[in-house]
């Protein structure tokens, strides 16, 4: 049988198809001019089909475009197809489940819609359109974000892999439906489109999105004005913007919060949320009141965070006012005052805009209860916070906070301070103008330990606040103070050992010896490129060190043998120290680029903290990760204290106390020390090292230069007995040899033929070295290795 299809009221015979079709149909065009196209794709062929007329809709021709790049027997479910425009042209084709693509009018591929800009599920309604000669997709979805809602893409650039989500719409709900269905229609305007999006089971919607100058249908021009969003229409009463839905968590009944939005770094800076108020015929004289909320975790400019703004020329410029950001989530909603005396006139907009650094955009804050009024005419003041919690503080350090006094008022606001003993401040006469704040600095110094509660007196010209007292309150604490930090981590259990701070750990292995260390990962997110952690209190002394081992090993191949060290470029340490119990920290030096090691084993550093003493010290470690780099940031065997003089208790030149060789040849050489406690355990004592020198001079071993290492031979007695060859490459002549040995890093001890050496009855060895003779020929002797040769007959 044939197909029938109801148009324009007649009923048209089509050839019959193999395929399936009628899931979607798309129309465009009208019968009246024969632009009239129908187009309908399949799920089990990779061909469009296509309908026009030539004589106003009495008969249609049948045509078909092949898809190159698509799947000729399963190209996915529901398949959609929307041409730009009328007549020839290229069109987006998208089924449930693929990635949507748009192809030229004979079906060869232009590009791929952007994976991170709509997802491949869920989503296979849409138009495509122009606007001041660009391109743009609305597609619906009914899984993900929006869920039954609309995304707005931008898809001017071709080929481009990160085409530009403009916009969301809210989800219109989150009833299920099993066949993923739902469609969108539009109507195009002048710089504007309005787009209908049905959402099965869920509702119908329409939205409109301005691409020009942002929309004049009111101006406000009654004062106070108020903006609560109690209706729950965010763009109620000419406000107007992107990724704005309504949020439950208020101030009062709703409020409006910027929407998640997920985009490719590449699109980092680019603003994507923005909440506009209508125009506004601004009196002298005002400001403007409202509460907001941020959930965002980054507080850097330019970062997944919050401007307020204003204009005076009805949106072509803007002016910030405001970072509406902190360093963690807020727990509550906090209010903002503006002056905004500055820009009275009639062309007067106010607007909250978000920007993304290309990882979470658009997420996370909340604006409530907007209120435009008159100034005061009187001082009005405001302190934030309402209280001072100075926290825990060392008796013999001190803690600063800062406390914001703002006059909200239109006149001067001046204030008398009375502190309390132990306390100081910055200022203890305030004169602040109307509209403006002052940074109030107060600095505790405790004296006794335990728990500390007082106020601070302000005697005002504010009516209202005229004379009250503002709380404080703290923990004095008496430091714990260490005259030697030896750590190596190993007696720790899982956390950053007590007394020490920060969001470095202890893990078990990877440390010296494989033992345990104290770690942190630094990777590529924003909470997790930096690190530090600080040491306990040290008292300082004018012999003081501190010593640590570290190293950077790469993320991947850690703890394996392809495992590589961290490049310079990819990290920097810096070293701060603190003479107020960590009240604060100056930088004295770094690791970076200068001076980095690059190597999978430790590293030690060392530094000399003679400046500090008398003081009492607290060290903090900074770690930070450059550029792209994933690794493990590692510290082992901390080291702060005067170093311990560690040497052996007796050494020697053991055996021969003379020799003499033919030039080429050599002499094994051996040497005994002894460490009390140390040697007399089975093979060769930890920490223990030994060389033997060779000096062409008879004079004090410890002036020598060359010194070769010797290798432990065995246990003799409760002594290390150690042994090595020298003379291969000496030519002809006497030398002079000595045994060098060093215990744990400690000073060196010489030994020579009767214990230490001493240049008397504890001397050198002597070494002849004769010249090699020839007395027949020929010889196969290696010349090379010769430094004297003598021809005798």
């Amino acid at each position: 049988m044939g197909k029938r299809c109801r148009c324009t009221g007649k009923y048209y015979f089509f050839h019959k198809l193999t395929a399936r079709l009628g899931d979607k149909f798309t129309v465009v065009g009208a019968t009246s001019n024969n632009s009239l196209s129908i187009y309908a794709a399949t799920s089990t062929t990779n061909k469009v089909y296509k309908w026009t007329t030539a004589d106003n809709g009495t008969t249609y021709l049948q045509d078909s475009v092949t898809l190159t790049g698509v799947s000729t027997t399963a190209p996915g479910s529901t398949p959609v197809v929307y041409p730009l425009t009328t007549g020839l042209s290229e069109f987006v084709y998208k089924s449930n489940g693929s990635q949507g693509r748009r192809f030229n009018a004979d079906g060869s591929v232009i590009d791929s819609i952007s994976a991170n800009a709509v997802g491949n599920t869920g989503s296979n309604a849409l138009r495509y359109f122009t606007m001041n000669g660009k391109k743009y997709i609305a597609i619906y979805l009914n899984t993900g974000t929006p869920q039954n809602g609309i995304r707005l893409i931008d898809v001017t650039n071709q080929y481009s892999t990160q085409h530009l989500v403009l916009d969301y719409t809210p989800g219109l709900g989150t009833t299920a439906n099993a066949n993923g269905t739902g469609d969108i229609a539009m109507l195009l305007g002048t710089g504007e489109v309005t787009l209908y999006v049905l959402a099965t089971n869920n509702g119908i919607a329409a939205y409109k999105y301005s691409f020009d100058a942002l929309p004049e249908t009111n101006t406000i021009s009654s004062f106070p004005y108020t903006m609560d969003f109690a209706t729950g229409l965010i763009t109620d009463g000419g406000w107007s913007g992107n990724f704005i839905d309504r949020g439950t968590e208020s101030k009062t009944n709703y409020a409006a919060r910027y929407l998640y939005n997920y985009i490719p770094t590449t699109q980092a800076g680019i603003t994507f949320g923005n909440l506009t108020s209508p125009k506004i015929q601004l009196p002298a004289g005002h400001r403007v009141k409202f509460w907001w909320k941020d959930d965002d975790i980054t507080a850097v400019v330019g970062a997944d965070t919050t401007f307020f703004e204003v204009s005076t020329n009805n949106g072509s410029t803007w002016t910030t006012l405001g970072f509406m950001s902190r360093a963690s989530s807020m727990a509550a909603y906090e209010e903002a005052i503006f002056d905004l005396s500055a820009y009275a006139g009639n062309n007067f907009r106010m607007r909250w805009r978000d920007k993304t650094n290309g990882t979470f955009s658009a997420y996370g804050f909340g604006l409530d209860d907007v209120l435009i009024e008159a100034i005061p005419m009187i001082p009005v003041l405001a302190l934030n916070p309402t209280s001072t919690a100075f926290g825990s503080t060392y008796i013999g350090g001190n803690m600063q906070k800062t406390v914001v006094v703002s006059n909200n008022g239109g006149a001067a606001l001046t204030a008398t301070l009375t502190l309390p003993a132990g306390v100081t401040a910055n200022s203890t006469a305030l004169n602040v103008p109307g509209g403006q704040a002052y940074n109030l600095i107060l600095t505790w110094t405790p004296t006794t330990p335990g728990a500390y509660s007082d106020s601070v007196r302000f005697v005002t010209n504010d009516a209202t606040a005229s004379d009250f007292y503002y709380k404080l309150t703290g923990t004095a604490v008496t430091p714990f103070v260490l005259t030697e930090v030896v750590q190596n981590f190993d007696t720790s259990t899982g956390t950053i050992p007590a007394n020490w701070s920060g969001n470095y750990t202890v893990v078990a292995g990877g440390g010296i010896g494989w033992s345990k260390r104290l770690t942190r990962n630094l990777y590529g997110t924003s909470t997790s490129r930096t690190g530090f952690f600080a040491t306990p209190f040290f008292a300082s002394t004018a012999s003081s060190v501190l010593k640590f081992k570290y190293r950077a090993v790469n993320f991947t191949g850690y703890g394996t043998g392809t495992a590589t060290g961290t490049p310079a470029s990819d990290l920097k340490y810096y070293i701060s120290v603190s003479t107020n119990f960590g009240g604060s920290f100056t930088v004295v030096d770094s690791i970076g680029s200068h001076n980095h090691n690059v190597d999978t084993n430790y590293v030690e550093k060392t530094w000399n903290l003679s400046a500090y003493a008398g003081q009492t010290i607290q060290v903090k470690i900074d770690g930070e990760r450059l550029n792209t780099a994933d690794f493990y940031s590692d510290f082992d065997d901390w080291f702060m204290g005067t170093p311990p003089v560690v040497a052996i208790d007796w050494g020697n030149l053991q055996w021969p106390f003379t020799a003499a060789i033919t030039a080429g040849d050599s002499v094994t050489i051996y040497g005994q020390a002894w460490k009390n406690g140390v040697t007399d355990s089975v093979g060769q004592a930890f920490g223990l090292k030994a060389w033997v020198g060779v000096s062409t001079t008879n004079t004090d071993p410890s002036t020598w230069s060359s010194w070769t290492p010797a290798t432990f031979n065995q246990n003799v007695g409760n002594n290390d007995e150690f042994m090595t060859s020298i003379g291969k490459n000496l030519a002809a002549g006497t030398y002079y040899y000595a045994y060098r040995y060093e215990y744990l890093g400690g000073p060196y001890r010489y030994g020579g033929t009767g214990g230490f050496w001493n240049g008397t009855n504890s001397i050198s060895g002597v070494l002849t070295v004769n010249p090699y003779t020839v007395a027949t020929f020929p010889t196969s002797r290696d010349l090379k290795k010769l430094h004297s040769l003598q021809l005798v007959g």
